[in-house]
């Protein structure tokens, strides 16, 4: 059972992936980067050069060309960490299945194609408990007319807030069209 307890926990890590991205759903045309994941399934379709799970730090890390399609939503990047938390109960042996991923950092070229929304960001992370992706370093994003970008985007999950930041080089652009503003 030793034997395959490290694959085991490398599928959990992939499974839960599947719970956390769930804020990240794309366009039907975007379907085609992985065919092997089918729009609406649920399943999670992650590609990367390498993949390290380190138990001792909590840290499952996907490196170069990583590619994470769930439903239809997609996230590219050079480097994927998802940092996941041990529960430990009293006179039991921890597993897998006791663990909860805590947050997830995408890093180097990070791309998220979600409805109709396009972010593009030099660094992104999602914490699981605050629902919240923050978005930094030269961070944009796209919605359908509508264009932001800033020093750090804060968006807001659970009720689909977006905080904009500046920073003291760059300050926060928006462009918009004047349909949006009336409403029409």
């Amino acid at each position: 059972m030793k034997k395959y307890h490290h694959i085991f926990i490398c599928l959990m890590v992939i499974f839960l992936v599947v719970i956390c991205f769930p804020f990240f759903p794309l366009s039907a045309a975007d379907t085609k980067i992985a065919p092997t994941a089918k729009p609406g399934s649920g399943k999670i379709h992650v590609t990367a050069d390498r993949l390290i799970i380190d138990q001792v730090t909590g840290c499952a890390e996907f490196t170069g060309n990583v590619k994470t399609v769930r439903k239809t939503t997609v996230v590219t990047s050079d480097r994927l960490e998802i940092f996941y938390k041990k529960s430990v109960k009293a006179g039991k042996k921890e597993t897998a299945a006791n663990e909860s991923i805590s947050r997830i950092v995408a890093t180097g070229n990070v791309e998220i194609i979600f409805d109709n929304e396009f972010a593009k960001t030099d660094r992104a992370v999602y914490a699981v408990k605050t629902e919240t992706l923050v978005l930094s370093g030269n961070s944009s994003v796209t919605r359908e007319n509508t264009f932001v970008t800033g020093a750090k985007i804060i968006i807001y999950v659970a009720d689909g807030r977006i905080k904009v930041d500046s920073s003291d080089k760059k300050p926060v652009k928006v462009i918009f069209s004047q349909e949006e503003l009336s409403g029409n």
